[in-house]
């Protein structure tokens, strides 16, 4: 789920990279339909440009609430990790309340501060039973240091793996899939080009961030209707930060912006008009 700010990012992004242009359909209340109209440069329409992302709205939730907030009731600095966002305590709005209660319990039995892993749900040697219960909640670890004023952070699970470009086209993959994408870009007239933007987070993110060699493996597998998939870090995206195109026939590409970026390869390479 992308909110308004992300698809208009999209958008200036295709804009940026191709001679189209984007014209917006949904305002936020027809959800049935796709999020732009592709336009050539003359007006005519020539296709349809849906915005996802591979982050649910909890994960966003939790993002926007993870910054460490003050808690009179604890007595030491405390950062949680999540191991699973949908197996942790009350989803994320519920998490700043339930928290604080065990942590508190911990720091009366003198829990040992530093950092601490709990495990993965199962009972282990080390963990105490009020650890196991946090663990079967989500956490995977602990880490406490001393400080004047109580703090808690709280750190969203992050997919692992490598950086590689099969992050990339799996998670690029997952979006394609989804019949919900696959319905809005299937709407009748429009054009020909059918294209899915997919703003990316985590360790597919981390591809598009820093390593700068350009992709080779084949891209992800198109469904029927969907002509093309965008692929872009969310959050942040940093000038550095690259962009890639498919259109299920061959790798991905780099798709370079049109205005000149100092340092930037050129030309850019011409997507479909």
């Amino acid at each position: 789920m992308v909110n308004v700010g992300d698809e208009d990012r999209a958008a200036r992004i295709v804009a940026e990279r191709t001679n189209v242009r984007c014209q917006r359909l949904d305002d936020g209340k027809k959800s049935s339909v796709a999020d732009f109209e592709l336009r050539d440069l003359a007006g005519k329409p020539i296709g349809l440009l849906e915005v996802t992302s591979n982050v649910d709205q909890a994960r966003r939730e939790l993002d926007a609430a993870s910054k460490p907030q003050l808690v009179t009731e604890l007595r030491r600095s405390w950062t949680v990790f999540l191991r699973n966002l949908k197996v942790s305590l009350n989803g994320p709005r519920g998490l700043y309340v339930t928290l604080p209660k065990a942590l508190v319990q911990l720091e009366k039995l003198d829990y040992p501060p530093g950092f601490r892993e709990l495990g993965n749900g199962l009972a282990l040697p080390h963990v105490s039973p009020l650890e196991e219960e946090l663990s079967t909640r989500g956490v995977a670890f602990l880490d406490s240091r001393p400080c004047r004023l109580g703090r808690l952070s709280i750190i969203p699970a992050a997919p692992g793996g490598a950086l590689g470009e099969g992050l990339v086209t799996s998670a690029a993959q997952s979006q394609l899939d989804k019949l919900d994408n696959q319905t809005k870009l299937a709407a009748d007239g429009g054009g020909p080009h059918r294209w899915l933007f997919v703003f990316l987070e985590d360790a597919p993110a981390m591809r598009l961030h820093f390593d700068p060699a350009p992709p080779t493996q084949s891209g992800p597998r198109l469904p029927s209707g969907i002509t093309g998939v965008w692929v872009a870090s969310g959050r942040v995206h940093p000038p550095k930060s690259a962009v890639w195109f498919c259109d299920g026939h061959g790798p991905w590409r780099v798709a370079q912006s049109r205005a000149p970026v100092p340092g930037a390869p050129a030309p850019p390479v011409p997507l479909p008009p």
